[in-house]
């Protein structure tokens, strides 16, 4: 029995040694090796003493990056965190670099020689703003080489960062026009601009028309002007020349015109007839007549030898509306007039009203109902008030209220403001949103009118960096404004993850980040093989839960149990939670337990080197340790001390038949554990387990299943103490 002693103690003896020698000789090194992520660069171990430093700036939330030695790159190992920031910094020179969007870096080289702190004032940093060259509507623009202040940048469409200030924007493109303008642009603003080219003018040629008798020329069916003519502005090709004079059939003939050169053309009509005759009767009586203004006496009346040609003819009679027609008169021919008088309205008062419009085709709405397009001459109006309302669209309504006086005219021009819907986006949404400074709202909003030209937007989401861009609204056009809201980095640093990952452990209280877990192997007493898993179901601050299973063996009984752990609060190093397990087992000769623990547990933790935890556990169990008459049927082996004749020379059965029968108790634990950092993937811990007070104020119970005349692998007598080494891995 002794000799199992040995060899028990000597396992458990080379199970410490083996700790204490990964965590002896250099334990600060040790501690401070950590795993190298993928990117960036892994930073090297710190090796001797090391001081807290605290690194902070104003703005605050500037990354921070570090690294010590004779030349030291800190952007090598990525960002370490943002400020204010508490960093563990090896005695010597380190250098530091702070940096924030928008603000110049500030490089900082210190002497390390005790905890300290270190405060940067940044110094703002212009920031280019961006021009989005975009081709308009009529793609005129798509394709067209662009120059910034003579450079070369690039084709339309296209989006360019430049420094606040004057530069010069030029688009070219073969076959139109170029198009050169100043454009002024501030830190960070975005300004987009739609281009439209013009096409550049094609080289003309000219014709000269004559006739022989005059007449009115024609090109391409469209009249120019009289015989003789000259016709200027002409594509180059074949153009269609005609002649036209009353009384003679039309003169035709095609003519090519030549880019640069002046074609001639003579048209002879022939003999014609220059004079016609009219006709001219009235529905009333002594009605007067006029021709182009001159009286020809009362209707009906003849006139012969008229002038072929345009003609005015007018009729007058007192207490009627006088009569008026524009004719023309055909060569050779008769033509008859009848004039119809209408009775004048009996006078009254009348207002005069003149709208005109700043833009063509603007319809005019006098009191609520439309009375045509601009410009409009009323003179038949009541005296008094009067509600104008001017309207195209694509422009603001212009309304105006008019008080007319009799006889009095009111003139005043319409200026209609072209305006065009906008709808603002943004990702994500409920940004709030402001056009020259005004409020429109949070996103997504609308604001069916907003004034061409161009505007500034700005979006604000608390949390995300400010967006601000310029716009240029065009009259009509419905424009959709967007912005893409990047949000202020807030850790934890790619640093700081790997510090919390280095920290992981399934011992004391500080549950797991979820989805990572450890694997714990170790070498202990009673259990002389100790294996677990554990894993990080979720983890919302400041509570969390984790799961796993754990196996134990003394090789005569082997456990299996489920356990978990959650967290119930943290504060900065410190925090408390609770951890069950239950589970069973069997072993030789028919034995069996089964086992419940539930503890509290405290644990300190040393940045991500060491957590120390004190816990108190509640040990509640059930063992077997001989078959029953049952299983001695079904051929199950029996150790002699459950024979009969046997077991009554045992007093710790208590003159109880052990067959079948079971053992049972609880006990209260007092434990703790230390765990150090070994790297990223490892770290080694040290638990120790005790009664309080036992064999000294108390003197419990042993239990049977940690004897040696029970479980050869035991020790002569439970000892009420226990402990376990071992090594964790983190994923």
């Amino acid at each position: 029995m002794m000799r199992s002693h040995s060899v028990v103690g000597a396992a458990l003896l080379f199970g410490f040694a083996s700790v204490l020698g990964v965590v002896g000789p250099e334990p600060t090194a040790a501690l401070a090796q950590s795993a190298a992520p993928a990117t960036p660069k892994p930073r090297p171990r710190v090796k001797g003493k090391t001081y807290k430093v605290r690194i902070d700036s104003s703005p605050q939330q500037a990354a921070v990056y570090w690294d010590a030695g004779s030349s030291p790159s800190p952007r090598d190992y990525g960002i370490a965190g943002y400020t204010p920031l508490d960093l563990k910094l090896p005695k010597g020179p380190v250098k530091i670099i702070v940096e924030l969007r928008a603000w110049k870096t500030q490089e900082r080289d210190l002497d390390v020689r005790k905890n300290d702190s270190v405060t940067l004032t940044l110094e703002r940093a212009p920031m280019p703003g961006k021009l989005d060259l975009r081709a308009g509507g009529d793609g005129s623009a798509a394709g067209a080489e662009v120059y910034i202040d003579g450079v070369l940048r690039g084709t339309v469409p296209n989006k360019y960062d430049l420094f606040a200030g004057h530069h010069q924007l030029e688009v070219r493109k073969p076959g139109y026009k170029s198009f050169s303008e100043w454009v002024d642009i501030s830190e960070e603003e975005h300004r987009t601009r739609d281009l439209s080219l013009e096409k550049t003018e094609q080289p003309t040629g000219s014709l000269l028309v004559t006739s022989d008798q005059g007449g009115d020329v024609f090109v391409d069916g469209i009249r120019r002007d009289a015989s003789p003519a000259i016709v200027n502005g002409l594509t180059p090709g074949d153009h269609i020349v005609e002649v036209k004079l009353v009384g003679a059939p039309p003169w035709r003939q095609s003519v090519t015109v030549v880019a640069g050169q002046q074609a001639k053309v003579s048209a002879s009509m022939g003999p014609s007839v220059s004079s016609g005759s009219l006709r001219i009767i009235a529905t009333e009586a002594e009605v007067e007549v006029f021709l182009d203004g001159e009286s020809k006496g009362k209707a009906p009346v003849e006139l012969k030898d008229v002038k072929a040609g345009q003609h005015i003819v007018e009729g007058r009679k007192p207490r009627f509306k006088p009569f008026e027609q524009a004719l023309r008169v055909a060569a050779g021919e008769q033509q008859l007039i009848r004039i119809k008088l209408e009775a004048a309205p009996e006078d009254r008062a009348r207002g005069i009203l003149k709208v005109q419009s700043t833009v063509p085709d603007a319809e005019v709405f006098l009191d609520g109902s439309s009375v045509g397009k601009a410009p409009m001459d009323r003179r038949d109006l009541d005296p008094g008030k009067h509600y104008i309302v001017v309207r195209k669209d694509g422009y603001a309504d212009f309304k105006r209220e008019v008080d007319l006086v009799e006889n009095v005219p009111i003139v005043f021009a319409a200026e209609l403001r072209a305006i065009a819907g906008l709808k603002f986006l943004s990702n994500p949404r409920g940004a709030t949103v402001s056009i020259d400074g005004e409020p429109v709202g949070a996103t997504p909003t609308t604001r069916p009118e907003v004034p061409a030209g161009e505007h500034v937007v700005e979006f604000k989401l608390a949390g995300h960096f400010d967006s601000r861009q310029t716009i240029k609204v065009e009259g009509g056009r419905e424009r959709i404004v967007s912005a893409d809201l990047k949000p202020l980095p807030t850790g934890p640093s790619p640093e700081q993850m790997l510090r919390t990952k280095t920290a992981m452990s399934s011992w004391g209280a500080a549950t797991l980040p979820t989805g990572g877990f450890t694997a714990d192997i170790g070498l202990g007493y009673p259990y002389i093989f100790f294996a677990r898993l554990t894993v990080g179901a979720f983890n919302l601050k400041p509570a969390g839960l984790d799961l796993g299973v754990e196996f134990q063996s003394f090789f005569q009984m082997t456990t299996l149990a489920i356990h978990g752990r959650m967290q119930l609060a943290a504060s900065g190093p410190l925090a408390v939670g609770v951890r069950a397990a239950f589970g069973g087992g069997a072993g030789t000769n028919g034995k069996n337990t089964a086992f419940f623990d539930a503890a509290a547990v405290a644990s300190l933790a040393f940045a991500d080197v060491a957590v120390f935890s004190l816990d108190l556990r509640l040990s509640a169990w059930t063992d077997q340790f001989c078959p029953s008459a049952d299983q001695l049927a079904n051929g199950v082996s029996q150790s002699d001390y459950c024979k009969d004749g046997t077991w009554q020379t045992y007093g710790e059965f208590e003159g109880k038949d052990p067959a079948g029968q079971r053992f049972s108790g609880s006990r209260i634990y007092s434990g703790m554990t230390v765990v150090f950092a070994i790297d990223r993937r490892m770290s080694a811990f040290l638990r120790l387990d005790f009664l309080p007070g036992a064999g000294i104020i108390t003197f419990p119970r042993p239990r049977l299943a940690f004897e040696d005349k029970f479980n050869s692998t035991m020790f002569e007598h439970d000892p009420l103490y226990y402990g376990t080494a071992g090594i964790s891995f983190k994923f």
